[in-house]
């Protein structure tokens, strides 16, 4: 199948873009075509935009035509306007008059031109016959670019190709696209990767860029800020959800950008993604009270080894905060998260406490001089032995424990995947 995807924007400028990309697979020869409009007319009226979108889709478009709008209102215009304009067009949403099964058989058997859809064909709608797509709905959503994308990508006998036009909307929701195409990690990791010739694609598969689009990209990714706050909204992009905490970490890695940043701009994980308003009401109740917790416990507390890290998960495995465990049982659930690691478990354990079985008072005497002293024996550590059982100091209320051995849990798994990497 051959594929010409056109990128269309709407807003005022004074320059005009075409960007070529070539897809080849063993399957066949897909072509992508960008082409990025940029006239000097203001579109801010709807029937101006709708004109544009009309003007670009005669001249392009195939037999079928699925549009994604944003909204009920939106469908009903547009196909307002392309049936003034002398075009079988339609509406289709969650109640409208027209069902989505009547309106795709419609479409199927050449009864309509286009088809104005609102979510109902994102995804899980099987549409073979569709040749061309129109992409009228603003997105920075990866998952819902390539959604929408999907639902022109069956084989058809009527079909040849499929023509895919894209109105965008800026210049980051057209970088999404070749992001999701290469199945990238950021923009600056793209744009290295097309200018050195090193993008990955399935085997098979090679993509040709013309100079203009990696001047493009090139230009783009210098004006992203090196600012925790931009790269962390670059990454929720991308993923379509809040990071968490390892993923953000490797996603730095990707960039060569470190992760101490986060403490010297937001003194923590958490408390960035408070000021980037995405964490839950319990959430931000949890930080307030037990950020500091969180911060010198966890995130910042010393590592020689990955034993903390273990006994946090293994406290949190035995429901610590409802049922203190004693140091024997704390121990013997450590090894057994410690055993599931061979490769902490070889690394970190001295050749002679490989052979401990996990309940053995040897065990339990190992590993109550490292790592349960280190977290229980000061005034200041954040745990204490009490009548034998290892306790939690902070005072956490019912509501909030769920939500804190959550949190906890997410610092716990990255600073492992931080001693991992360091080798």
């Amino acid at each position: 199948m051959r594929i010409v995807f056109i990128s269309i924007s709407g807003v005022s400028s004074c320059f005009c873009l075409q960007i070529k990309t070539y897809l080849k697979s063993a399957a066949g020869a897909f072509f992508f075509k960008f082409v990025d409009f940029y006239p000097q007319l203001s579109l801010k009226s709807p029937k101006k935009r709708a004109r544009h979108i009309l003007n670009h889709w005669q001249e392009k478009r195939q037999q079928r035509t699925l549009a994604f709008c944003i909204s009920q209102r939106h469908a009903e215009f547009m196909a307002s306007e392309f049936k003034a304009a002398g075009y079988r067009a339609e509406a289709v949403y969650n109640g409208s008059e027209l069902r989505r099964h009547e309106a795709l058989s419609q479409l199927e058997h050449g009864e309509l031109d286009v088809l104005f859809s609102v979510d109902l064909f994102n995804e899980g709608t099987d549409l073979p016959a569709i040749d061309t797509v129109l992409m009228l709905r603003p997105t920075e959503s990866k998952i819902l670019f390539l959604q929408q994308l999907g639902r022109g990508l069956r084989l058809h006998h009527q079909k040849t190709h499929l023509v895919v036009i894209d109105f965008i909307g800026n210049h980051k929701s057209f970088l999404i696209k070749p992001v999701a195409l290469h199945n990238g990690h950021s923009f600056k990791q793209l744009a290295k990767q097309i200018t050195t010739g090193s993008a990955e694609l399935p085997d098979g598969c090679f993509v040709n860029y013309e100079p203009t689009v990696i001047d493009l990209l090139n230009r783009l990714a210098r004006q992203q800020k090196d600012s925790i706050e931009d790269e962390y909204q670059t990454l929720k992009t991308l993923l379509d959800y809040r990071p968490i905490a390892t993923e953000f970490y490797h996603y730095l890695n990707e960039i060569q950008m470190p992760l101490s940043r986060v403490g010297q701009q937001h003194n923590s994980w958490f408390q960035l993604v408070a000021n980037q308003q995405d964490l839950t009401k319990q959430e931000a109740e949890v930080l307030q009270r037990h950020g500091d917790f969180l911060r010198s416990a966890i995130e910042k507390t010393a590592m020689a080894k990955s034993f903390k890290m273990i006994l946090l998960s293994a406290f949190l495995d035995l429901d610590g905060f409802d049922n203190p465990p004693t140091t024997e049982q704390l121990a013997e659930k450590s090894w057994h998260h410690l055993k599931r690691r061979p490769d902490l478990f070889t690394k970190d354990l001295p050749e002679n406490k490989q052979t401990l079985t996990a309940d053995s008072k040897a065990w339990h005497k190992y590993w109550l001089g490292n790592p349960i002293k280190f977290y229980s024996n000061k005034d200041n550590d954040p745990f204490v032995i009490d009548s034998g059982r290892f306790v939690c100091k902070e005072k956490v209320l019912p509501q909030h424990k769920a939500t804190l051995h959550q949190m906890m849990q997410e610092l716990v798994e990255l600073r492992i995947a931080m001693y991992i990497n360091r080798g």
